[in-house]
């Protein structure tokens, strides 16, 4: 039986996504996608996951990007659909709107499809020895639309004429100097200081972290006004929680909370 491409480690309410294809430098592959896309679904109603980490396995990559093979069988095959738009768009979205926090721990390059996915996560931090970027132009691609609305929406037009058009990879401290990512840290440091993240945010209340994210997702919308009412009554809700309760309860008791999603 072939090997997972998606290995996942759950403890202490962290889950931690592999991507397992270090002797292909991670690249993704349709079934890749796939196999991410419903392993991001499933954690999405696991009472034991309140915080994802994402990483590429081994230490050369993150990500390098989609497999060429499948992308020139695509152009070969389907010249008017050279590329899966909705499985691979679908696969960034259920990261991206994943209802915990996810973490982009970036260990290694993260090119192309590999830096899409970086972006989709709510936190990113690098090692400083890595790399990202998205080389297509250096190989006459081009991506959907949408993944280049999520690199303007995050980084601006300036920087992205810088990544997309260039096509060059980015250091470590370009990357942070274009907001792409929060932190850049010593290899060595990378997963302790990732999973100390992890471990803060999953110590905070889920009903909180949860809201706060569809809240931050909505501001994030045009006309987010539009929505207002909506967040109202997510905020009452919020506050009428059993979390709610218990970590005013717990302040008060000057003790540690004991969350339950509720």
């Amino acid at each position: 039986m072939a090997a997972s491409q998606v290995c996942i480690d759950t403890h202490d309410y962290m889950t931690t996504v592999t991507i397992n294809r270090p002797e292909k430098r991670n690249a993704l592959t349709y079934d890749l996608f796939r196999e991410l896309k419903a392993t991001m679904q499933r954690l999405g109603d696991d009472p034991q996951t309140r915080v994802v980490v994402i990483r590429g396995a081994g230490t050369r990559a993150f990500s390098a990007g989609m497999d060429l093979g499948d992308v020139l069988q695509g152009i070969q095959e389907r010249p008017d659909r050279p590329i899966d738009h909705e499985l691979v768009h679908g696969t960034m979205q259920a990261v991206e709107a994943h209802p915990n926090p996810v973490i982009a721990m970036i260990n290694g390059d993260a090119f192309a499809g590999g830096c899409e996915l970086a972006l989709h996560c709510d936190f990113r931090f690098m090692a400083d020895h890595a790399r990202i970027g998205m080389p297509l132009a250096k190989r006459g691609l081009l991506i959907p639309f949408p993944l280049v609305q999520k690199l303007v929406h995050m980084v601006g037009p300036v920087a992205t004429s810088e990544i997309l058009l260039r096509g060059a990879p980015l250091s470590a401290q370009r990357a942070h100097e274009l907001n792409m990512v929060h932190r850049v840290l010593p290899s060595e440091q990378l997963e302790p200081e990732t999973m100390a993240l992890a471990t803060e945010l999953a110590a905070n209340a889920p009903v909180s972290v949860r809201g706060f994210k569809q809240m931050i997702a909505t501001a994030a919308q045009a006309h987010a006004e539009r929505h207002e009412q909506a967040m109202h009554e997510l905020m009452v809700q919020g506050m009428n929680s059993a979390d709610a309760k218990e970590g005013l309860q717990a302040f008060l008791e000057k003790r540690a909370p004991q969350y339950t999603g509720r």
